[in-house]
């Protein structure tokens, strides 16, 4: 009972320094044009071809614009929209196979919230799991992987504008 006792205080004396070292460290990061404090380890300029990251598990590939440290075991993904509407929910989407994409890569953490700015709009969302993020994605990701495939879908997307900025819409040809 004592031995059980004794560990439980270390286990509890360990949690209480984890979370006031990791409170600190997070206050000392500077501030980001996001709203949030934040330490930059990624930025897309623009120069990637293809995807910077690549998670084979999921089959997801990715390059969010911008990857933030916000606490030492935890990062943020940053998708910019230059469009002066709000966020879509295809933002959303993006970001979040951003998640998949970048998650069990050496130096990058957990991801538990990204955030989407546009020209007027500024939204961050809570994310899951990766395993949560790819049951959710799965039927898009499917569809996406058929596409790259060079497979004709059956699934139109609604939108018109999203397919003409599709780098497979000859493939897909969507509205034919």
């Amino acid at each position: 009972m004592i031995i059980l006792k004794a560990i439980t205080a270390t286990l509890l004396v360990g949690f209480i320094f984890r979370s006031l070292y990791n409170f600190i460290r997070s206050r000392s990061y500077p501030s980001t044009p996001y709203r949030f404090r934040g330490h930059l380890k990624f930025l897309d300029e623009g120069k990637t071809r293809g995807f910077k990251f690549i998670n084979y598990k999921y089959g997801v590939g990715a390059t969010p614009d911008a990857i933030y440290e916000v606490t030492p075991s935890v990062d943020r993904i940053v998708e910019i929209k230059s469009r002066r509407s709000g966020v879509q929910p295809s933002d959303i989407v993006q970001a979040k196979a951003g998640v998949l994409a970048m998650s069990g890569t050496k130096g990058f953490n957990r991801v538990k919230a990204i955030t989407i700015k546009t020209k007027f709009d500024e939204v961050t969302v809570p994310v899951g799991t990766p395993a949560k993020i790819y049951r959710e994605l799965k039927p898009l990701i499917r569809i996406a992987q058929a596409i790259k495939a060079g497979k004709s879908i059956t699934a139109k997307n609604k939108s018109k504008s999203k397919c003409s900025t599709c780098r497979h819409k000859e493939v897909c040809r969507p509205f034919n």
